[in-house]
């Protein structure tokens, strides 16, 4: 939404890094707190109360693209059928090579989710710049493309730094408090990846 500007100032700075790492913070929290409490009143009854904190960030985010695409046309819509294809290929082979050679640490479902939303991400990267014209905004990202001619070079950056990473969380948080600590971290490996995946997947649809 602020990429195609149909926040107006100043409240479009709240959608600007690193503030709105600060406003979906604090938004998630107030949610949570509040679906906890009304979890624990006695005139509703008993419920998972994480059940109702995703319906409402799910409900958050149907409102979000019905916002977004009544302010603006989808341009490119194969864009999505190209970005989740080629990584669901891509995460095909990866999870059918772990599988034959053991690798249970690839197949995980919460690492195969961390792996398919980079995947994801460096997807949209190859297309928008590759194929797109668009440009990268990460030093990493323009380095890439400067010195290998190509955005496809995220795949092999991403999986050199994903994999020994998830051995790590695998084999080494084995006790149940670290196997606790585990899961925020992935939560934040697969928001990392997942963020500026649809970011830029909806751009590129939107053609903004």
């Amino acid at each position: 939404m602020e990429d195609a500007e149909v926040v107006p100032l100043p409240l479009s700075y709240l959608l600007i890094t690193p503030l709105i790492f600060f406003l979906i913070f604090f938004c998630c929290v107030a949610i949570l707190i509040l679906t906890v409490i009304v979890s624990r009143s006695t005139w509703i009854g008993d419920y998972d109360y994480t059940l109702i904190f995703g319906l409402i960030g799910v409900i958050w985010l149907i409102a979000n693209l019905i916002f977004l695409l009544v302010k603006e046309d989808i341009i490119l819509p194969w864009v999505l059928l190209a970005v989740i294809g080629i990584s669901g290929l891509l995460l095909s082979v990866i999870y059918a090579i772990a599988a034959r050679f053991g690798a249970h640490f690839l197949t995980d479902r919460l690492n195969a989710a961390v792996l398919a939303a980079h995947l994801l991400d460096a997807s949209s990267s190859f297309i928008g710049i590759d194929i797109l014209d668009y440009t990268g905004k990460h030093v990493i990202e323009g380095l890439i493309v400067t010195y290998a001619g190509t955005a496809a070079g995220m795949y092999p950056l991403k999986l050199g730094i994903l994999a020994p990473i998830l051995y790590l969380l695998d084999t080494q948080f084995t006790d149940e408090a670290e196997r606790e600590l585990k899961k925020p971290v992935l939560l934040a490996l697969i928001v990392i990846g997942l963020a500026p995946a649809v970011r830029n997947t909806l751009r590129m649809m939107l053609g903004v």
